[in-house]
């Protein structure tokens, strides 16, 4: 590099709908003219898989063409991609790790379920800042809005306009509209939605199938959050904090056992 020259900044890019999904391949494509983007992403589709870790198993993984550049295919969790990328595979320190595009929204209680997050909060854990990015549509053909929002709010991040504190996730929903159609951006808190939910089972000799199935959401439009938001046509950015100490409660529990400890342990 000449003297002088600001170094490009350098991107990790995983997801949880695999190596081959088109939410990745368009985030990829809406910031490599901006910084250096290294991909890793599960072999297969690995929706649902949280934080989860592969830890007794070999993790095996392969290099594999991805667009105009090389990726890495991860037989494991998205979080597992995240960490073998920050601990041996990355040349250095990313700037920022990514995870998305997802194809469906990841809002109120589906947060602890999402493996998108789930990679983007060990980037956090790791203290590494991270975005994750998710699209209203679990079948999505047109990512033309999302990737020009993708694009300004990383640029945002890269100007420091943005700042991410350490083991907090920027979770960002963008609405499956086009982009005359989306009203704005909304900072706002996740929280509940109600919907039904069910497992339709069949039996085969002596062995039980289940298949989980999600009715239809119904958002309370009287609470202001981010799939209500969402609804309405925001893309909602909400910081998650990944600290799970309720405070509140050690300092009643504390009082309470300082009172009755002595009794408890004779």
């Amino acid at each position: 590099m000449k003297k002088g020259m600001k170094m490009k900044k350098y991107v990790i890019l995983t997801n949880d709908d695999g190596i081959h999904s088109k939410g990745l391949k368009i985030l990829y494509n809406a910031i490599k003219d901006i910084a250096e983007v290294f991909v890793i992403a599960p072999a297969i589709e690995k929706s649902g898989a949280s934080h989860s870790l592969t830890v007794w198993d070999v993790i095996k993984v392969k290099k594999v063409k991805f667009e105009d550049t090389y990726a890495y295919s991860v037989y494991g969790s998205p979080a597992d991609c995240a960490k073998i990328a920050l601990l041996t595979l990355a040349k250095r320190k990313p700037d920022l790790l990514i995870s998305g595009t997802n194809h469906g929204p990841n809002i109120c209680q589906f947060i602890l379920y999402s493996g998108t997050i789930g990679a983007a909060a060990e980037g956090a854990r790791m203290n590494i800042p991270s975005v994750s990015f998710s699209v209203d549509n679990f079948n999505p053909d047109d990512f033309s809005s999302a990737k020009k929002i993708i694009k300004k709010i990383i640029k945002l991040f890269f100007n420091k306009k943005i700042k991410i504190k350490k083991r907090t996730v920027l979770n960002v929903n963008i609405p499956y509209l086009n982009e005359n159609k989306i009203k704005g951006i909304k900072v706002i808190k996740t929280g509940n939605i109600e919907y039904k939910e069910m497992y339709k089972v069949q039996k085969k000799k002596n062995i039980l199938f289940f298949r989980h199935i999600i009715g239809k959401k119904n958002p309370n439009r009287k609470i202001n959050n981010d799939a209500q938001a969402l609804m309405k046509g925001y893309v909602t950015i909400t910081p998650l904090k990944f600290d799970f100490n309720d405070y509140d409660n050690i300092k009643q529990l504390r009082k309470l056992f300082k009172k009755y400890s002595k009794m408890y342990l004779i």
